[in-house]
C-alpha cells in the first residue's frame, strides 16, 4: 500500500492510502475516498470523484458510482481516515473545490451515463 498527497483548495496536502479498485476489506471508520485513474508521469492520479463516508465499510462495499468510475478508468480507491464528521464535510468541500472530479458535477455524471449507455 502507497500513500499519494491530494493538494485542498487552500494549499493543503491531505495524504491517502491507496488501494486497488476492487479492494474489499474496509475498516468501519469514517473518513474520506477518491476514486482515482491513472493521468501521466508528472500527476500519476486524476481524481473521478470524491466522497466521505462515516462507515467505510458499509460505504464502499456498493457504491453507486463505483461502475461509472471504473468505465473513466479509475483503478484505484484512496483512502483517509477521518473521524470527525465537521472535519469530513470541510475536506471533501476543499478537494472537490480543487481537483473538481468529474463524478461529482451532477450535470457532467448524468451526461456522462447518458453517453455510456448509448
Amino acid at each position: 500500500m502507497s500513500i499519494y498527497p491530494w493538494n485542498g483548495q487552500s494549499g493543503r496536502l491531505y495524504e491517502f492510502h491507496v488501494f486497488p479498485i476492487d479492494h474489499n476489506s474496509w475498516p468501519k471508520v469514517g473518513g474520506i475516498y477518491i476514486f482515482a485513474a491513472p493521468a501521466g508521469l508528472l500527476i500519476p492520479y486524476a481524481a473521478i470523484y470524491v466522497g466521505q463516508t462515516v462507515n467505510f465499510a458499509d460505504r464502499l462495499g456498493s457504491h453507486e458510482k463505483l461502475s461509472l468510475a471504473q468505465s473513466m478508468r479509475a483503478n484505484t480507491i484512496h483512502a483517509m481516515i477521518v473521524n470527525d464528521s465537521g472535519l469530513r464535510n470541510m475536506i471533501e468541500e476543499e478537494l472537490i473545490r480543487s481537483l473538481k472530479p468529474p463524478l461529482n458535477n451532477t450535470f457532467n455524471c448524468d451526461t456522462l451515463a447518458s453517453i455510456l449507455a448509448r
